[in-house]
Parts: C-alpha cells; sequence; structure tokens
C-alpha cells in the first residue's frame, strides 16, 4: 500500500519526531511494506481461534478466573522489606547529582 510523505510527516508530528526528507522517504517505503504485509495477512484463510495459553493450546472454557477487584498492599506493607523506606515510599540513591545533565 503507498502511503505519501505528508502522511509520514503527520504520524512523525504525532510521535513528536523530527525527520529530515531522507528519513521521510525511507519511513514511506518501510511503511508501506508494513501495511502491504498487514493486508496479506488479512486476506489468509483457515486461520485458527488466538491461542491463550502458553503451551500452544486454546484455553478450555471456564479455565481462567474471573477478574474480582481485592484489597492490595497498604503503602507501610509494600515497603517492610526494603533497604529504605520512610513513610511508606522507597527510599533509593540518587542516580545524578545537581546540575548533571
Amino acid at each position: 500500500m503507498a502511503i505519501d510523505a505528508a502522511e509520514v510527516r503527520r504520524i512523525a508530528r504525532l510521535a513528536c519526531l523530527e525527520l529530515d526528507e531522507a528519513a521521510i522517504e525511507t519511513y514511506r517505503h518501510q511503511l508501506g511494506a508494513v501495511l502491504d504485509h498487514v493486508r496479506r495477512l488479512e486476506r489468509l484463510e483457515n486461520v485458527a481461534a488466538p491461542l491463550s495459553d502458553p503451551s500452544g493450546e486454546a484455553a478450555p472454557a471456564g479455565r481462567t478466573r474471573q477478574d474480582v477487584p481485592r484489597p492490595g498492599l497498604g503503602p507501610d506493607e509494600a515497603t517492610r522489606g526494603a533497604p529504605e523506606a520512610r513513610d511508606g515510599t522507597f527510599l533509593v540513591p540518587p542516580i545524578a547529582a545537581a546540575g548533571d545533565p
């Protein structure tokens, strides 16, 4: 599927990317190839149902549990095993000194 440079610029703008003309042309061809591939996949017939089990087998009905909300850990319980914690938050060493880029 052909994609034009204007569409690549629009996508780049949405992704907050600045692209030069050479990159726009490269991505125009690459995105077109991806869309062509997806179009070919859409034409496939006799595709098995999506699998939901890492073994490669479809999960039998009733095998999954209901998604029921339950209480989580409180701040003190969550930080109980932390090397350093204060007021329910984890304390970690700084990774950069103030003023570093």
